[in-house]
């Protein structure tokens, strides 16, 4: 079962089954999780990538309906040419594309590059409940990617996580469990707990903050990786030119 208000543009979903879930033109998208809810299947752009959940113009909330443990499960399998997208957003700069706020949240991707959660050109906010991600790639796999290039310094949070467990599992010859990218932190704050794993051949990183600082500030970090071929990393931060230097911080 489910049901839409467009005036609110939220689709409450109650023990569904869909095959992709793709709201265009929408500038603010809700969805409400009752009971176990799942996407197994994909959309296929015209790009010839394949998104479970696909939102290209606004931020996507995902929360449960405050009643029930509302879950949701998305499947996406590619090809070895396709790029797989469990769950897709992309907002302006500078604002948030993607907000989980409660429920439990399971995203599972393969494909040539593999992405679970992709927060492009915003910030992803995962504020309660539970994500689990797993992703595996013939090239390359992100369990969660989110970059904002318009962050302008380091205390702008590019992947905030605080009050839920987030747990990330990527294996490809080039793995990332959790990467942000921009002149900004990757925060993980009070009750938050982040557990990143990287599996590759040619390179590996738990957790990577490209030219921004990765910051625990009451949090629980658990990053490992391992790589047969190349560099493992189980933290890593490349602060950008220009911004304080802070790399990684254990507190604020």
């Amino acid at each position: 079962e489910w049901s839409y208000v467009q005036s609110t543009k939220t689709l409450t979903l109650t023990g569904s089954t869909w095959d992709n879930i793709t709201a265009t033109d929408i500038i603010d998208f809700t969805i409400v999780l009752v009971g176990e809810n799942k996407i197994t299947g994909g959309y296929t752009h015209d790009d010839g990538n394949i998104y479970g959940i696909y939102v290209p113009d606004g931020t996507l909330t995902i929360k449960s309906d405050g009643t029930s443990a509302g879950s949701l499960n998305v499947t996406v399998s590619g090809s070895d040419s396709d790029h797989g997208y469990g769950i897709y957003a992309k907002k302006s700069f500078y604002s948030e594309s993607i907000k989980i706020e409660s429920g439990k949240v399971e995203v599972n991707v393969t494909g040539y590059a593999a992405y679970g959660i992709y927060a492009d050109s915003g910030i992803l906010n995962i504020s309660g409940g539970e994500v689990n991600v797993t992703v595996n790639g013939d090239s390359q796999a992100f369990g969660i990617y989110a970059n904002d290039s318009s962050a302008h310094d380091e205390f702008t949070d590019i992947i905030s996580i605080t009050n839920s467990k987030v747990i990330t599992k990527a294996s490809a010859p080039n793995a990332t469990g959790i990467y942000s990218k921009g002149n900004g932190r990757f925060f993980i704050g009070t009750e938050g707990i982040v557990t990143a794993e990287a599996n590759g051949t040619n390179s590996a990183k738990g957790i990577f903050a490209e030219d921004g600082n990765i910051v625990n500030n009451e949090g629980t970090v658990n990053a490992t990786a391992t790589s047969s071929g190349g560099a493992a990393y189980g933290l890593h931060a490349t602060s950008s030119p220009g911004s304080s230097d802070f790399g990684i911080i254990s507190d604020e």
